[in-house]
């Protein structure tokens, strides 16, 4: 079996399933589908090769929230992005979900991949993955779309800074201070005035540009967030 073969099994295999569940193609191995007007879920199926006959798929399931993300994207243009699409808001594979999948993975450049040899094998990917998806994929989706649960793990200790997984990078900041906002948290003043003061003294202290464009939009979506009514 050969990359083009893996591919187009997959495809032709996984396809059915997940059109009759509400879930519309992209293009070849991305799906993606509305759950709501501000919610859209989903489900790229990455292909590899190493050498012939040695193959593996990942799976990647992502969230877009636009009712987080549209407090910030127009902004992104001040920051030197330019980019039409909303960005993901959450991207995780299953082993975020359930670490003991990674002993079973194929393990190449530190990412965690099923391997795909023979047609058995996509059989038993595509039985795995329907399994999955009802009693892992979808729990987690209801759980991570409402923003209590947001705001407690982007929020719990509101100077962590660095990735937070399942987090996609893309305005982290700003989405800490939307959710915050969103959820009523008592410590939004707060968590602006801290982001606020670590930039300032970031850029006092180098003078970096890049920073500059930050604290803008920063103000920004904090003015934004005030005046808007969000009740």
């Amino acid at each position: 079996m050969n990359f083009k073969g893996v591919e187009t099994r997959l495809n032709k295999e996984l396809a059915p399933f997940l059109l009759t569940i509400g879930f519309l193609e992209d293009e070849k191995l991305h799906y993606y589908k509305p759950f709501s007007e501000d919610i859209v879920f989903y489900i790229n199926l990455n292909v590899k090769g190493y050498e012939y006959d040695d193959f593996s798929v990942q799976s990647v399931f992502g969230l877009t929230l636009k009712h987080i993300e549209k407090f910030w994207v127009d902004y992104r243009n001040i920051l030197g992005e330019d980019h039409p699409l909303y960005p993901r808001t959450i991207s995780f594979l299953k082993s975020y979900l359930k670490p003991e999948l990674d002993k079973k993975y194929h393990k190449h450049l530190g990412e965690a991949r099923e391997p795909i040899k023979t047609e058995e094998d996509i059989k038993n990917y595509i039985y795995q993955f329907k399994q999955e998806y009802e009693e892992l994929i979808i729990p987690f989706v209801e759980q991570v779309t409402k923003i209590e649960w947001l705001d407690e793990k982007l929020n719990s200790d509101y100077k962590n800074f660095k990735l937070i997984p399942p987090f996609q990078p893309d305005g982290l900041l700003y989405k800490k201070l939307i959710v915050a906002k969103l959820n009523k948290n008592s410590n939004f003043e707060v968590m602006y005035n801290s982001f606020k003061e670590v930039l300032v003294k970031h850029i006092n202290n180098t003078n970096d540009e890049y920073s500059k464009k930050q604290l803008i939009v920063l103000d920004k979506v904090y003015n934004d967030l005030k005046s808007n009514d969000l009740t």
